[in-house]
């Protein structure tokens, strides 16, 4: 590869990194095409992006960015997952990867430019999807107005019965005179 290229490598990588807020390293050494393809087609569907980096470049890249600590994650060959905004649903699809292909394995990551271990992918494969989050806080907030309107339409309920009450009581005084 000739300077010009391994230049353009890095910035992309450096560039890779800085546009995703996620980036997973995994372990891909004796993996098939088909297990690769599986897992490519699976991060795509979530909203992410797999692609594998020459070592020595991606360490260059990281050393530039600042990022200290990942140089032991990304030992031997290693295919760098980016996540989409949906991080969750891309830890998944590679947690589920990992049954198909029993040579694939998760080492490590980046949050935010922060290094995690494979327990901290671990943990974000388990974080609640974004969909599943957006739920959560709709229907933290529409519970309480729900009771709020039921309370109302009781209080309603209730008034109209006095008011009926009411009503008959006039009807029966107006029918006896």
């Amino acid at each position: 590869m000739l300077r010009d290229e391994k230049t353009k490598v890095v910035e992309e990588l450096k560039q890779a990194v800085q546009d995703h807020d996620v980036v997973i390293f995994t372990d891909i050494h004796g993996m098939k095409v088909a297990q690769m393809n599986a897992v490519r087609s699976g991060v795509r569907q979530a909203g992410g992006r797999f692609k594998v980096y020459k070592r020595r470049l991606a360490i260059r890249s990281l050393e530039e960015l600042g990022i200290e600590g990942a140089e032991d994650k990304i030992e031997g060959s290693t295919g760098y997952c980016f996540l989409g905004e949906d991080v969750s649903a891309g830890a998944k699809a590679l947690v589920d990867c990992k049954k198909g292909a029993p040579n694939f394995t998760l080492k490590g990551g980046l949050l935010r430019g922060e290094v995690l271990d494979a327990e901290g992918v671990d943990r974000l494969a388990k974080m609640p999807s974004v969909e599943v989050l957006q739920a959560q806080v709709v229907g933290g907030f529409a519970s309480p107005l729900y009771g709020l309107a039921y309370a109302l339409s009781g209080l309603l309920r209730g008034l109209v019965t006095v008011i009926d009450g009411y009503r008959r009581s006039v009807d029966e005084g107006s029918q006896e005179t």
